[in-house]
């Protein structure tokens, strides 16, 4: 067996598990429309960071930070109960 490749098949298991997920709604043109979005979504959300970016005309709410799968699946799994789709999934 190789040692050079196992080694190197690690560190891109490693950097894959560095990774972290974001969730994405809009872009919304009015601010205020991504700050009801951000409201109705804490009411479920709590303990996760939303954020809202960008400028008039192209505000994005973001959820994220999340660490793991798990941690998303159970978003995920909220967000549906609640009726809320149409986000994009970002992984960076």
């Amino acid at each position: 067996r190789d040692s050079s490749t196992s080694r190197g098949l690690g560190d891109v298991y490693k950097r894959q598990h560095k990774n972290l997920i974001y969730l994405e709604f809009g872009s919304f043109y009015y601010l205020k429309y991504a700050k009801d979005l951000r409201n109705s979504l804490k009411d479920f959300l709590s303990n996760q960071n939303i954020a809202i970016k960008g400028s008039p005309g192209n505000y994005l709410l973001i959820i994220g930070p999340i660490g793991n799968m798990n941690k998303y699946d159970l978003i995920y799994s909220k967000l549906k109960a609640n009726n809320f789709e149409g986000y994009q999934i970002k992984v960076k």
